[in-house]
C-alpha cells in the first residue's frame, strides 16, 4: 500500500500534466439527491466548477491534489475546499447528511475500502452515499491485455496494476456481489446499484433533459453506480 505522501505526488504529477477524471455528479444530485439545507462532501472534486450547490447548507469539496483544487475557477459561497487524504479523513464521526464520490473510488486501488469506510464514518445516520466504481468485466478486457501487469484479488473486489505510458497504474474492479457484501460490512442500505454501459457511463453526472435519447446497444459492463443509506 502506498503511503499518504506517494499518493499525493501521484495524483499533483497527474494534475499537473493535465486534468485526471473528476467529478461532475452534482448536476446528477440536484435530479436524484435533495441537496437542500445538507451538509454535503464531495470526495474527489477534482477541478469541478461547483456553481450548482447553493441548496446545500454547506458544500466540502476535497481533494488530494493542491494542482486539481487549483484549477476550480468558481465556487459557490456554501462551499469550502480542502486538500486532504481521503483515507483520513479529517473530519468528525457523522458530519455530513450527503456524501458523493464519483470516478474517484476505483482509482485509488488499495485504499478503495479505506476510503469507503471513511466515507460512511463521517455520514450521519440515514444519510446518503453515492458513488460508483468500475465494473470488473472492463478491466478484464482483451483491449488491456498487453498493458495488465498483475491482477490481485482482493476482499470485495480485484486490483489490476497496468501500464499507462510510461507509469504503473492501480484500478480496484468490483461487480455486484462485491458491492453488496462492502455495503454490508460498511452498515449501509442499497438503495439503487446499477450497472452501467460506457454509454450510460460517459452521460453520469449530466442532467437528464440534457442528456440524448437513451442508447439501446448495450456493452460490456463500464462501471457500477451506487446509492446507499447509513443504518
Amino acid at each position: 500500500m502506498r503511503s499518504a505522501t506517494e499518493r499525493r505526488e501521484i495524483w499533483e504529477n497527474k494534475w499537473k500534466k493535465g486534468s485526471a477524471a473528476t467529478s461532475y455528479y452534482i448536476h446528477f444530485v440536484r435530479d436524484d439527491e435533495d441537496i437542500s439545507g445538507k451538509v454535503v462532501l464531495n470526495i474527489g472534486c477534482g477541478n469541478q466548477h461547483l456553481v450548482d450547490t447553493e441548496p446545500a447548507k454547506k458544500y466540502v469539496g476535497l481533494d488530494i491534489s493542491s494542482n486539481a483544487l487549483n484549477k476550480v475557477r468558481w465556487v459557490s459561497a456554501n462551499t469550502e475546499l480542502i486538500r486532504e487524504d481521503a483515507a483520513n479523513l479529517p473530519f468528525k464521526d457523522n458530519e455530513f447528511d450527503t456524501v458523493i464520490s464519483i470516478q474517484t473510488i476505483s482509482a485509488l486501488g488499495d485504499v478503495a475500502y479505506q476510503v469507503l469506510k471513511e466515507a460512511a464514518r463521517v455520514l450521519k445516520p440515514a444519510g446518503s452515499l453515492i458513488f460508483d466504481v468500475t465494473h470488473s468485466d472492463w478491466l478484464f478486457q482483451d483491449a488491456f491485455k498487453e498493458e495488465m501487469i498483475s491482477t490481485v484479488e482482493m476482499q470485495h473486489g480485484t486490483l489490476f496494476t497496468f501500464r499507462n505510458g510510461s507509469e504503473e497504474q492501480c484500478c480496484m474492479g468490483y461487480d455486484n456481489e462485491g458491492i453488496q457484501k462492502l455495503l454490508e460490512e460498511l452498515g449501509l442500505k442499497k438503495s439503487l446499484m446499477k450497472v452501467l454501459n460506457s454509454y450510460e457511463f460517459s452521460y453520469l453526472g449530466i442532467p437528464a433533459y440534457q442528456t440524448p435519447p437513451v442508447n439501446e446497444t448495450s456493452d460490456i459492463n463500464r462501471a457500477i453506480f451506487v446509492m446507499a443509506q447509513k443504518g
